[in-house]
């Protein structure tokens, strides 16, 4: 099954190499996180540079409103995966059909994440079983068809 967790959940070992297999899902590797704590770094799962970059400057903007950054950046009606992001997708949804897969992020359990949208795409376009989501996404859900890349 793929899950979703974030680097605090990590660090403090609530996930671990032993409960499944974890995946850094950023765009940069997170400084003080050893390699030891994951079985893999993928930034392909990530947002673009250009998306992060956006984000970042409205939640400074914001005051750190996490949540009203991500509506306001736009990341329903922006967010997609290149092709290398699409097999990576398809290559974890398939191996969570054996295994837990977690995928990580900076992002708290109460904050909107990309993650999520992860966990969507790899529901509608491998089938695969996947923990709850936190929040709902009917912009992002309305955007995703079988087979079809998002632009």
């Amino acid at each position: 099954m793929l899950h979703q967790a974030s680097l605090a959940d990590l660090r403090d070992g609530g996930v671990s190499r032993d409960s499944g297999h974890v995946v850094l899902t950023m765009r940069q590797h997170p400084r003080g996180v050893e390699k030891t704590l994951r079985d893999e770094y993928v930034s392909d799962l990530a947002p673009s540079a250009a998306m992060l970059k956006e984000f970042l400057a409205l939640k400074r903007k914001l005051n750190g409103d996490h949540n009203y950054a991500f509506h306001a950046a736009g990341y329903e009606r922006k967010f997609g995966l290149s092709e290398k992001g699409i097999a990576e997708l398809k290559r974890l949804a398939e191996l969570a059909k054996g295994r837990d897969v977690y995928f990580i992020c900076q992002c708290e359990a109460d904050q909107r994440c990309h993650r999520e949208l992860l966990l969507l795409l790899a529901r509608k376009w491998y089938r695969a079983e996947t923990s709850a989501l936190r929040f709902e996404y009917p912009i992002f859900e309305a955007r995703i068809r079988p087979g079809e890349r998002l632009s």
